[in-house]
């Protein structure tokens, strides 16, 4: 078994919600390189598009200042 090294994990939710943005150019190759990594990672391709909804998740999921406003916001 090898040990898995991206932080997101196989399983990905599909249930979207449509949001539009614009990020860079550079940004937009990291995703890129990302989506390629997971593919390999687990033999699934996966578009930037259907996996920055996850990455944000996770990000805002390891935001220690987000989790504190967030239990703030719902103790009013």
């Amino acid at each position: 078994m090898t040990k898995k090294t991206l932080r997101l994990g196989r399983e990905v939710a599909r249930k979207p919600v449509r949001l539009t943005l614009t990020i860079g150019p550079d940004l937009a190759e990291e995703l890129k390189l990302y989506a390629d990594a997971y593919e390999r990672e687990y033999g699934e391709a996966q578009t930037p598009a259907q996996l920055a909804p996850h990455m944000i998740r996770a990000f805002l999921a390891g935001d220690p200042g987000f989790k504190a406003a967030k239990r703030s916001q719902s103790a009013n």
